[in-house]
């Protein structure tokens, strides 16, 4: 999931919330808090997606 959108700050992503969630059904939204990505905004389809994939990955324990 590649970011297609440049990334938001986290107080812009707070103050515009209602148009990124309608945003994100096309495509995932970076979130930057100091200069460094906080978190990756997703649609509920690929949070989903992501779990199944984690779940079907055997645990790595070293």
């Amino acid at each position: 999931m590649e970011a297609l959108m440049p990334p938001v700050s986290t107080a812009e992503f707070i103050r515009n919330l209602g148009t990124f969630q309608r945003m994100v059904a096309r495509e995932p939204i970076e979130v930057i808090s100091h200069g460094k990505i906080a978190g990756v905004y997703v649609s509920a389809e690929d949070a989903a997606l992501l779990k199944r994939i984690r779940a079907s990955r055997p645990a790595y324990h070293p």
